[in-house]
Formats: structure tokens, sequence, C-alpha cells
């Protein structure tokens, strides 16, 4: 198992213990609790889509297990960009040239009217199909359903949290009313994965870069 996962399941034993209902209710720092709360649903998150190759599929899947939209189905705006060129990094980390045309595709993970995702995907028509193309060209699919018959696997290249709601991991739960924990919102996007989309026979041909935000958190409203 790489060490991201490993640490990430120590984090989530950790903090499934610390947060037992198994005090005097009345003495438990409510606001700390929630953070608590939202962390592991992070933390669970993180694991379930690092231990999977299709975010798209991991994302639905959330969405089914916490009630919101039903049918829970991912959809992907298609956001206008322009002027978009790759970099040698890219090219780099795809095993393209310069004289590989490459196709940028910027788009929103929405489950109802929800967004839960933002991802830029650097990817190679070339080693798509056809048909692959015009869809991923002319609809709201999004990418990983398009080219799942492709079996790909997913190799991540980093996985960032870009927020925290506890400041002492340590904290104790059991504080008096006047050291409650001051209930903080979390920013827009909570963490940003970055991977490559392999084929059998690991040849890549996307880079993704996936910012996941907030509504995560909460139910999505139906559309």
């Amino acid at each position: 198992m790489p060490t991201l996962m490993r640490l990430l399941f120590v984090t989530l034993i950790m903090l499934g213990a610390s947060v037992r209902a198994d005090v005097n209710p009345d003495c438990v720092d409510r606001g700390l609790l929630s953070r608590y709360q939202a962390m592991v649903e992070v933390q669970t998150l993180q694991v379930e889509l690092l231990s999977h190759d299709s975010a798209t599929e991991t994302l639905e899947r959330w969405c089914k297990r916490r009630g919101q939209v039903n049918p829970a189905i991912i959809t992907a705006e298609r956001v206008t960009t322009i002027g978009q060129r790759p970099s040698p990094e890219i090219r780099e980390y795809l095993r393209v040239g310069r004289g590989v045309a490459l196709k940028f595709r910027h788009v929103r993970l929405k489950c109802g009217d929800m967004v839960l995702s933002e991802a830029d995907n650097w990817y190679v028509p070339a080693r798509l199909t056809p048909v692959m193309n015009k869809m991923l060209d002319n609809s709201d699919r999004p990418f990983g359903k398009v080219v799942k018959t492709m079996g790909f696997t997913r190799h991540t290249l980093s996985a960032t949290l870009l927020w925290s709601p506890l400041t002492d991991p340590g904290q104790t739960l059991l504080n008096p009313p006047s050291e409650q924990a001051e209930d903080l919102p979390p920013p827009h996007v909570l963490f940003e994965h970055k991977a490559l989309l392999q084929t059998a026979n690991g040849t890549p041909f996307s880079l993704l870069v996936e910012r996941y935000t907030r509504n995560l958190l909460k139910p999505t409203r139906s559309p």
C-alpha cells in the first residue's frame, strides 16, 4: 500500500477513535466535534478517490450514500477556455513530442446543481477512438465515463490537502462552555489531486488536476 494511503488510513482510525460518543453529551464541544467529523469525511473521500481508477464513479457512490440527488448521476459542465498551451512538463508526463496534438478540457463535475469538483484535463486525442473524441467535444459526459471501455488505470502523482478543520488534532472534545471551538467555514477547495490515466499497457493518455469543493460536506439540492 502506498505511503500516502497508509497515512490516510491511520488518520481515519485516529479520528474515528476521537469522536466516539461514550462521554456525557452535555460536556462535548459541539463545534469541535463537527470539525472532527468534517475531517473524517474529507479523509474518507480521499481514500476512496485514491483507491479507485474513476473519480466520477467514486463521486456518484459518495452522492448516493449521502442521500443526495436521486439518481446520483455526475455530469460534466464544460467551461470554455481560450489560449491554453501545454507546458513541456505536461508533454513529458504524457510522453509526447511537440508535434503531437493535445486537447484541453476544463469541467465542473456536478451532482444535481452542486459543483463537487473542478478538473483541468490535458489529453491525447490520437490515443482515443473517434467516437470518444466526438463525445468529449460535443457532450457533458465526464471524461472517465467516455473512456471507460479502455479499461484504464489511474496513477496518482500528488494528493494535497488544502484545508484542515483542526488546528490541533490532539485537542480534547471535552471543553468547558467558555472554551468552545469557533465554527470556521471551510474554503471553497478542500483538496487537490493530480493524476495520470494510462491504458492497459501503461501508455498515458490524460493528465488531470482535480480540485474538490466544500460542497462535498453538505447535501446536494435537487435540480
